[in-house]
């Protein structure tokens, strides 16, 4: 991934992902990951016009390493629990997190795809830094796929845009020279017993700041009772929403997790797909979430089987223009999909009605309010519940802006830009990529739940051109 070295993009790249410990709600996403049903990599998937000159990207991952801390930096943990995690410096060798793969001569996309399921199964060595990059070569009409996985401790679906924008070259001419970009920044000592000292530290100068946040809340309450009791109210009431069951019926047909992930992708217009949201009376996320739905109506007919509703989570951004590039900024909103309702208007409807009542919950951020507490049980404990949670969702769904813009790849045109999201105890996980007036559209499904994945691929591009028909 070659990249400027002296521009201000190069120097912002230092600046992504600085934060040197996890947040509490990255360490329940990290602790979880003992239960592998509940991993949270995701793969980035980008289609190249052609196979980038191997030395070339080598040498593109070192300025990687160099430039952006958190590539060099693995997750050391505190045995104490008293604190988070913390990022720590580690040497890297590049041959443990880069790799090529050659496809037999005639290999189609769907071949490839194949091998990009096979990555998204991988697992992460919890003593390195918590990425990889796969080169897959040998596609007929001459493209290559390059296959960028990261834990989602690292990264939510918006910083991993930014690190994209800040590592893509905008030309095919090379930016990084391979000299002087030899040598690794050399890693800093650290160990668990240093880790478990700074957090004692930590902990002990808080607690001051922590009074004083009770004594101003408790002031804030006798001097504006009637407020703050309605205000209070309000939180209890939505705190009963967001802590109970998730809105709608698990399907029958989803009932089984597993391991296995089988990966696909889709695209439509990105005008299209706003304008046929726009002509039933809603956005192009609420006309994304509809034909989601019409899709899974169809596979379920096909299987047989009856649904209403289907429990879908999704997330929204927490981020504000204070907050730093990388890291995670998100709460987790759940919603009813609608999926017997035929009508598309009459869905749409039914769709934005609940994500605009999600997105002004006051206990929206309930998993972040309950994370310091929750992160320092038990590991067993927070696979358990975060199990029960994630478990209870057929489908997650997420959409975010991507580059829009010209980018290279070692001298190769990305042509092609998809999310392959973790499946974190759900069934299927979408994620929509709206990139240079496209919707790129990544599917992940864990195959226990998902028995018959050509029939779900087919179902899912019916139920998306069924909305466009209406915006056509």
């Amino acid at each position: 991934m070659p990249q400027e070295t002296t521009s201000a993009r190069s120097t912002e790249a230092a600046d992504w992902g600085t934060a040197d410990e996890l947040s509490p709600f990255e360490t329940m996403m990290w602790r979880a990951d003992a239960d592998p049903v509940l991993r949270s990599a995701g793969l980035l998937v980008e289609v190249l016009d052609h196979a980038p000159e191997w030395e070339r990207l080598v040498t593109g991952h070192r300025w990687l390493v160099r430039r952006v801390r958190r590539m060099r930096q693995r997750v050391l943990e505190d045995p104490s629990r008293i604190g988070q995690p913390a990022w720590v410096d580690v040497d890297v060798d590049l041959d443990a997190h880069l790799r090529r793969i050659a496809l037999p001569p005639g290999s189609t996309f769907d071949d490839a795809m194949v091998v990009a399921a096979e990555v998204h199964m991988e697992d992460f060595a919890r003593d390195r830094p918590q990425w990889k990059g796969v080169l897959v070569e040998g596609l007929a009409d001459g493209r290559a796929l390059y296959l960028f996985k990261l834990h989602h401790a690292m990264a939510d679906g918006t910083a991993l845009v930014q690190l994209l924008d800040l590592i893509h070259s905008d030309t095919r001419d090379p930016t990084v020279s391979a000299t002087g970009q030899a040598g690794l920044v050399p890693a800093e000592a650290a160990s668990a017993s240093g880790l478990l000292v700074r957090n004692a530290t930590r902990q002990l100068a808080r607690t001051p700041g922590i009074a004083a946040r009770a004594t101003r809340l408790a002031g804030g309450i006798v001097r504006r009772p009637r407020r703050t009791a309605a205000a209070t109210a309000r939180y209890v009431s939505s705190l009963g929403r967001m802590a109970g069951a998730a809105p709608g019926s698990p399907s029958p047909a989803f009932r089984s997790r597993g391991l296995g992930r089988a990966v696909f992708t889709h695209e439509v217009s990105l005008a299209d797909l706003r304008r046929a949201g726009k002509a039933l009376g809603g956005s192009l996320n609420d006309a994304y979430l509809a034909a989601l739905g019409a899709g899974l109506r169809r596979y379920h007919e096909r299987l047989g089987v009856d649904v209403d509703e289907l429990p879908l989570g999704m997330p929204i951004s927490l981020r504000t223009s204070a907050d730093g590039s990388g890291g995670n900024r998100f709460a987790a909103a759940r919603v009813a999909l609608p999926v017997a309702e035929p009508d598309a208007a009459r869905r749409i409807s039914r769709v934005r009605e609940q994500v605009l009542a999600a997105r002004d919950e006051p206990a929206l951020d309930l998993a972040g309010a309950v994370a310091p507490l929750m992160s320092r049980l038990p590991t067993a404990l927070i696979t358990r519940s975060t199990a029960s949670l994630t478990s209870a969702l057929d489908v997650q769904a997420s959409n975010f802006r991507g580059l829009d813009r010209d980018a290279f790849v070692a001298g190769a045109e990305v042509q092609g830009l998809y999310v392959m999201g973790p499946v974190p105890g759900c069934a299927i996980m979408a994620t929509l990529v709206s990139n240079r007036g496209v919707c790129s559209i990544g599917i992940a499904v864990d195959t226990a739940a998902v028995t018959d994945v050509p029939a779900l691929r087919e179902s899912l591009r019916a139920g998306f051109d069924e909305v466009l028909a209406v915006g056509a």
